[in-house]
């Protein structure tokens, strides 16, 4: 029991630690397009990329599969940004082809806050997942005791991974809210404004991650 509470609480400590902020990152570019109004949609989107990050996590930590480290470590910032850029282009289509202003209002009084989902949404998540399931696998196999039975660490890892990646989306559609509801942003550019921002602090993270890539002896 004792081993289950340290790990969870690893699992935990990891992906919302603000030191390394990389994954906080990317939940809050998930949730940029939605409100709590239709929180059910964001809901899928996070369960495609739980079970990409788990599978992976699952593989990478057996040494099912090995990746070079460097390499994950850039791409995580690359799904931030591209799951960003995904953000903006849609919606800019979405504004684009609703040219009646009646119709727009119309839209965002019924919540429609975002595109509708496709299959290929799930898809790109779910690899997203992967992907930040092999950088959480660094952290967990760096702590893990050598001849360690991975069962009870693996799972208490991964709940503990859940339950903070529920608390993180759970705190940005409360953003979302209070600049919808106090802030006065209109609810139909908030999400470009949102993926803008988190664009910007992502870059530092790209070049630094894509120096130690591409510039490692």
């Amino acid at each position: 029991m004792n081993d289950f509470i340290f790990f969870f609480k690893q699992g935990l400590s990891h992906i919302s630690d603000l030191g390394a902020y990389d994954h906080i990152l990317f939940i809050a570019a998930l949730a940029a397009a939605y409100t709590i109004r239709n929180a059910k949609k964001l809901i899928l989107l996070v369960t495609a990329f739980t079970i990409g990050h788990s599978i992976a996590l699952a593989l990478a930590t057996l040494e099912l599969v090995k990746i070079n480290s460097s390499l994950i470590e850039f791409l995580i910032p690359v799904t931030i940004i591209a799951t960003c850029l995904i953000t903006i282009f849609r919606k800019k289509d979405q504004l684009q082809t609703n040219t009646e202003t009646t119709k727009i209002e119309d839209s965002v009084q019924k919540g429609m806050f975002h595109v509708e989902q496709s299959t290929l949404n799930y898809i790109i998540i779910t690899a997203f997942g992967i992907i930040h399931g092999l950088g959480f696998s660094n952290y967990l196999r760096f702590i893990l005791s050598k001849n360690e039975s991975l069962f009870t660490p693996l799972l208490a890892f991964n709940i503990g991974l859940e339950v903070g990646q529920i608390l993180i989306l759970a705190i940005a559609l409360i953003i979302n809210f209070v600049l919808l509801k106090y802030a006065k942003i209109p609810q139909k550019y908030l999400p470009i404004i949102l993926s803008v921002i988190i664009i910007a602090i992502t870059i530092p993270i790209l070049w630094e991650t894509g120096q130690a890539l591409f510039l490692q002896d």
